[in-house]
């Protein structure tokens, strides 16, 4: 129960310096916040028209799979590349003030999160466009949006523990992002795989596991019961794994920032 009730007020302190850092980014900006949603917008344009050709896909079925693909994306490479830096870059709080480290990951999740609803718009406005319905299987990406920022919250926790002690950390985790952007389905579909290779480079594949819980609700499909029980599993395991290195570790922190 302590667990829990410290649990809960790392959330709400991660909540008040998220969203601090969220006013911060956009200060004195003319659009405000949806400045990154209207590049995002036309990032999606621009590769949606040209790899529609290449890949000879009907744009009207592929740009709404990008739409998902790429806000999805978003949301897992800055959370995991800034939950690098979360104990660095909060290093004078740590330093002043006894707040449970979780607060600074909640901090990054929250803030990420925060710009993920509104990058999300753009998804309702590529389906208006395309005049793509909706089924009652989008009914379950919220719980494959839950899924995600639980294995978001624990990979952030545990990089951000090893960066604080390694310093080249967060350079290698940007590189192994970019990596998984590229080997990941996020601009090609899963179906350009060969299906003798597709348990190999899908099923080991994490971001893609994560990504179709979110990803075919939205497009009118059910979820694959393996990409849901890794994710669940792989939530759960972490989550255990980041609580316990957060304990043992605790005490070293200050020093190593």
């Amino acid at each position: 129960m302590a667990m829990s009730a410290q649990a809960l007020r790392a959330l709400q302190v991660g909540k008040i310096l998220g969203s601090d850092d969220v006013k911060e980014t956009y200060r004195r900006t003319f659009v405000g916040p949806l400045w990154i949603t209207i590049g995002l917008a036309v990032q999606i344009a621009m590769i949606g028209i040209v790899f529609s050709l290449i890949f000879g896909t009907e744009i009207s079925t592929y740009l709404p799979y990008l739409a998902i693909s790429l806000v999805m994306w978003n949301l897992l490479q800055q959370t995991v590349n800034e939950g690098a830096s979360a104990f660095i870059g909060s290093e004078r709080l740590i330093k002043q003030m006894p707040l449970p480290f979780l607060s600074y990951v909640f901090r990054v999740v929250w803030k990420q999160t925060f710009i993920f609803g509104h990058n999300f718009l753009v998804i309702p406005a590529v389906f208006l466009i395309f005049r793509y319905e909706l089924t009652w299987y989008a009914l379950f990406a919220p719980v494959g949006l839950i899924l995600v920022l639980a294995n978001l919250t624990w990979i952030s926790a545990i990089v951000a523990l090893v960066s604080s002690r390694f310093r080249d950390v967060p350079p290698i985790v940007q590189s192994l992002m970019t990596m998984a952007f590229y080997v990941s389905p996020i601009i090609w579909l899963p179906e350009a795989i060969p299906a003798s290779y597709r348990d190999i480079i899908l099923g080991l594949n994490p971001v893609f596991h994560m990504m179709e819980l979110v990803r075919r609700p939205l497009l009118g499909e059910l979820p694959g019961l393996s990409s849901l029980a890794i994710v669940a599993t792989t939530a759960l395991l972490g989550s255990l794994l980041a609580r316990f290195l957060l304990r043992r570790y605790r005490h070293r922190i200050p020093f190593w920032v």
